[in-house]
């Protein structure tokens, strides 16, 4: 085990992290946390079902039920728009995918937010970070969204979102070590910035 090694969750500080912890001053590194794993698997699951589902049920009501024809050629216009808006969505989760997984890594004066092929932001302490909740209701249940609300240095604010009862925690700890309170502050339905 190295020093930069994590011992309840396994996980290391990257190098990069490190790096920029050190140009920044952050002082000695703490912990790391993997964040926004649910949100990066469900866009890399949209992209699979999209492409088994989407264009093919408007190719085969085209081909096999009977209509005049240009009620058969809209179809196929429809279908073919879905197949260049399902591209779209597969390039996205493909990039998302090669950025890596998102990590926090907390150091003693501040956090590293990391994509561990992509993006690298050092915020020293203190990080202007909001710790939020809101309900988002369904049809028939309405689901608890929990997020940290991290502004980067060009003005630009991600979220770190916590869908899983870990990731929740997660999230608290690290608003807990960016000296906010440990519940999260209830707001109205917002437009949230978009996931880390």
């Amino acid at each position: 085990m190295t020093e930069h090694e994590d011992v309840g969750l396994g996980l290391r500080a990257t190098e990069r992290a490190l790096a920029a912890a050190e140009r920044a001053g952050l002082g000695e590194w703490e912990r790391t946390f993997p964040v926004n794993q649910r949100d990066d698997q469900k866009e890399k699951n949209h992209a699979v079902i999209l492409w088994f589902g989407g264009p093919w049920v408007l190719i085969a009501v085209a081909i096999f039920v009977p209509m005049p024809w240009y009620i058969r050629v809209l179809l196929i216009v429809l279908a073919m728009g879905s197949v260049v808006g399902i591209a779209f969505a597969t390039r996205r989760a493909r990039l998302r995918g090669r950025s890596g997984g998102a990590l926090v890594h907390l150091f003693a004066s501040g956090l590293v937010l990391e994509r561990t092929h992509g993006e690298l932001v050092a915020l020293p302490h203190p990080a202007p970070i909001e710790f939020v909740t809101w309900e988002e209701p369904g049809e028939d249940t309405s689901f608890t969204w929990v997020q940290l609300w991290v502004t980067l240095p060009e003005g630009r604010t991600v979220a770190l979102e916590g869908a899983t009862d870990a990731e929740r925690e997660t999230l608290r700890l690290i608003a807990q070590r960016c000296g906010l309170p440990p519940t999260p502050r209830e707001v109205a339905q917002p437009d949230h910035p978009p996931v880390w």
